[in-house]
């Protein structure tokens, strides 16, 4: 039989579940990767968090439960393979969104299975600045939010997608939300 280790989430990654166990809202986890500056900045901010992945540790050796359900930024100076390798494990473990750091700016990354891209993933959305992340990333949730993209079309989000919907269309919400939910092959949450 073949026992594996339990996996330890990234520093500060305790702390993280406990303040969402607690049930602050957290909209934006920094993911610092072999940095432990890196976005020391953005975490003092409201609604941020932020772990840590210490330089002698790879990602697949750490337990990202801690990203479920959350955008991630994954930020620091780190190899290219561990970079990728970090927003994989990010996937996997459910995050509603990866951007990533990179000289030009911040970019969303979407997964992408094919030979001809070797990390696994393509930058869809940017370059951002940096002065204007808070902006895209508002901007990117309430999309994902209305056509119920990954994670964002679960049911864990059924109160803020009708909200937004509300702020959207005003009146004619109810009839919007059903509609997309109809174009999308989904039942809308307040007609189900």
């Amino acid at each position: 039989m073949i026992v594996t280790p339990y996996r330890k989430p990234p520093a500060f990654g305790k702390q993280l579940l406990a303040r969402r166990k607690l049930g602050e809202r957290i909209g934006l986890l920094v993911v610092g990767v072999h940095d432990w500056d890196a976005g020391a900045e953005l975490a003092s901010r409201s609604g941020v968090a932020r772990v840590v992945m210490d330089v002698d540790q790879l990602p697949h050796e750490l337990d990202w439960s801690c990203a479920v359900a959350l955008d991630c930024l994954v930020v620091g100076e780190c190899a290219e393979p561990v970079f990728y390798a970090t927003t994989t494990m990010l996937f996997a473990a459910g995050a509603a969104s990866i951007w990533g750091m990179f000289a030009d700016g911040l970019w969303r990354l979407e997964r992408w299975h094919s030979k001809c891209c070797p990390s696994g993933f393509y930058a869809a959305d940017g370059p951002v600045p940096a002065s204007r992340f808070g902006a895209a990333l508002k901007i990117h949730r309430s999309w994902s939010l209305m056509i119920r993209a990954g994670v964002y079309g679960t049911k864990l989000f059924d109160a803020a997608r009708s909200a937004e919907f509300a702020q959207a269309f005003g009146p004619l919400a109810e009839k919007a939300e059903a509609w997309v939910a109809k174009k999308r092959g989904f039942v809308s949450a307040r007609t189900a």
